[in-house]
């Protein structure tokens, strides 16, 4: 992406009005078969405010980066610092290749045992 950088200062800003610390703000970019992504690391008490009620936040973001992009053919995705939301939702260690991704709403219900007749 030709704006690449003025695209992080951009983000970082309006990052940097959301959280409690804006100097723990740091923005990675990496080049993946989509096209780029880019990855919001704050402190994990910040994660939240980055991410909003249900996602919303994060949401807007992607709407204005993939709006930026798109101009220059591009496709862009931001993503908040996956280990800062893991250790904010319970101080879990990030997922292991292979291991089975937790549910949202909790541990998966034992299944329903079939009735005798």
């Amino acid at each position: 992406m030709k704006y690449t950088q003025e695209w992080c200062l951009i983000l970082k800003r309006m990052v940097a009005a959301l959280v409690s610390d804006p100097s723990t703000i740091e923005i990675s970019e990496r080049r993946v078969a989509a096209g780029l992504l880019l990855t919001i690391h704050v402190a994990p008490k910040d994660v939240g405010r980055v991410l909003g009620r249900h996602r919303t936040r994060l949401d807007a973001l992607n709407v204005i980066a993939q709006g930026w992009a798109g101009f220059e053919g591009e496709r862009v995705k931001i993503v908040v610092d996956g280990v800062g939301a893991m250790r904010l939702r319970g101080g879990e260690e990030p997922m292991v290749e292979g291991e089975e991704q937790p549910r949202p709403d909790g541990p998966k219900p034992p299944d329903p045992e079939p009735e005798t007749p």
